[in-house]
């Protein structure tokens, strides 16, 4: 205060401690933990004292020194800031608070995170490999150099590198993955035709999760190739048509078992062979779907086939034997009879229909005039 005299009076005035501040997250490591924390809210019409520091404490009581910075590199004062807690032991569960130091004392303690257990988490694979095959994925791998016997089993996963869309949308690709024992060192997953993919694969142990390995990047998925005569059957095709007679340009439903679920499945007619259509394999393995029988198929003894993959990897084919009628006659399509696999003119009046739920892929064309 100022007296008019020249002279000045004063009085200092104690600022308060900061408030505490809020934890946001904490996790476990290899005999540490990993702290995240919001630092206190500075209001400027109530000026506290300087943070020039934190500690942390897992049992409320012992405040040890704790050495923070912000998550972001060059981040301000009141950013979210990280830091590392050491000498935990593994497998044991811990709690921790933070709070704030200043010249005025330290501050009120944060609530205590959510409890958390450090773990010594195995490493991934040694090595890793990824290879293509019809409408799947093959994983392999060796077992990781250290802690091999703490491995309860492997997980692969690889991802579609040209799809940018919603992975839950109609028609999208699928994410190949799969999983395996211990011991084995090798798996299959489906994948989408027309993409190449890139993964890893990870080691488990129990319910921690292991180190991931790079497993690379395949070719682009083909889907299974369609041989130019009738191929040999490793099961039977089922039809709605139990005594195997069908009409030229009517509708036939058929279902197979034992594909490699997610996978995609090539559905055609021979004795030339002709496209009818693709269908994705359900979680069981299984396919139901409904086919529309060319106008032009001759009369007489022809095969429905669906070739696709089992579970393995290996091209799996079903095959039934159908008698048909109501098309034209033999010497009437003779002239159609090619080489390799002829598109679908008939599509135009009719198209394949999923019926159980998989996934399908048609592609209509017009009929020649």
């Amino acid at each position: 205060m100022n007296y008019g005299d020249g002279s000045v009076t004063y009085e200092f005035l104690d600022c308060a401690a900061p408030a505490a501040p809020r934890v946001h997250s904490a996790y476990g490591g290899d005999g540490v933990g990993t702290v995240e924390f919001w630092p206190a809210y500075l209001d400027p019409e109530s000026p506290v004292s300087p943070v020039t520091g934190y500690e942390y404490s897992t049992d409320g009581t012992t405040w040890v020194p704790f050495s923070t910075r912000t998550v972001n590199a060059g981040g301000d004062d009141d950013d979210l800031r990280t830091g590392t807690v050491s000498g935990l032991t593994n497998d044991k569960a811990y709690t921790v608070a933070v709070r704030a130091q200043s010249a005025s004392g330290p501050s009120a303690a944060s609530a205590a995170s959510a409890p958390f257990t450090p773990h010594h988490y195995i490493d991934g694979p040694a090595t890793a490999t990824m290879t293509a095959g019809p409408s799947s994925v093959t994983f392999t791998w060796t077992a990781p150099a250290e802690d091999a016997a703490k491995v309860t089993g492997y997980r692969a996963q690889a991802f579609p590198q040209e799809f940018e869309g919603d992975w839950e949308a109609p028609g999208a690709p699928v994410i190949a993955q799969c999983e395996a024992p211990a011991g084995a060192t090798s798996c299959v997953a489906a994948a989408s035709p027309g993409y190449s993919y890139a993964g890893y694969v990870s080691t488990e142990e129990g319910e921690y999760q292991g180190g991931d390995t790079d497993a690379g990047t395949t070719a682009v998925i083909a889907g299974p190739s369609i041989p130019t005569t009738l191929p040999t059957a490793d099961g039977v095709l089922t039809t709605s048509d139990a005594d195997g007679k069908v009409v030229a340009g009517e509708k036939v439903t058929v279902t197979g078992k034992d594909f490699l679920p997610g996978s995609t499945v090539e559905l055609v007619v021979y004795s030339t062979p002709v496209k009818l259509g693709s269908v994705v394999v359900l979680a069981d393995g299984t396919f139901t779907a409904e086919v529309t029988l060319p106008k032009e198929l001759a009369n007489g003894v022809h095969h429905l086939v669906a070739t696709g993959v089992d579970v393995n990897g290996d091209v799996r084919t079903l095959v039934v034997e159908v008698t048909v009628s109501g098309g034209v006659a033999t010497a009437a399509v003779a002239g159609l009879a090619s080489t390799g696999v002829t598109p679908a003119p008939w599509l135009a009046g009719g198209a394949l229909t999923l019926l159980a739920g998989g996934g399908l892929l048609v592609a209509a064309r017009r009929r020649s005039a």
